[in-house]
């Protein structure tokens, strides 16, 4: 998980994210992290309340979350989030640390949550046949890190995640 090109560039100044930012940013971003080690597997941006199509009010928080091996990685990855008050959850292949954190709202209460670990089996069911066996047995060993703007419709999160990237 290591990231082999450390020298990416993906071609933004960390002002081109201070808005939700295209698709193609965020991509570009996420792009950067897996390169530096950091394997992201859901990542949304952040968005004010809005209508849903079902009619419902929906707010959602910046996150990613993803998997690490590398400890310097990790220890960007923590003190760039810490230093910018971002919410970090990290656990342990063992699963000890893990707290849910709500990450969007449905009319102003919380439907679904970032954070939970993932055990053997889960990781086995969503990665299996996707990746080769070597890298499936590193992602079983991996950190599992999810990284939470704590401000909701906020998106602070992705020059963050750019920054700790670049290294």
């Amino acid at each position: 998980m290591e990231g082999a090109d450390q020298s990416f560039d993906v071609g933004l100044e960390l002002g081109d994210l201070f808005g939700v930012g295209s698709p193609e940013l965020l991509d570009r971003v996420l792009t950067a992290c897996c390169r530096a080690g950091y394997v992201t597997d859901i990542s949304q941006p952040g968005h004010p309340p809005q209508p849903g199509r079902d009619g419902h009010q929906y707010t959602q928080r910046a996150f990613t979350t993803g998997f690490t091996t590398d400890p310097q990685m990790l220890a960007r990855l923590t003190a760039a989030a810490d230093a910018a008050g971002l919410i970090v959850v990290r656990t342990a292949p063992t699963g000890r640390g893990a707290t849910a954190v709500p990450v969007p709202t449905r009319d102003g209460r919380p439907c679904a949550a970032v954070g939970r670990h993932l055990d053997e089996q889960n990781l086995r069911h969503q990665w299996e046949g996707h990746i080769g066996s070597e890298a499936l047995d590193e992602l079983l060993g991996a950190a599992q890190v999810s990284v939470v703007d704590p401000e909701w419709g906020s998106n602070r999160l992705w020059p963050v995640l750019l920054k700790s990237s670049a290294a």
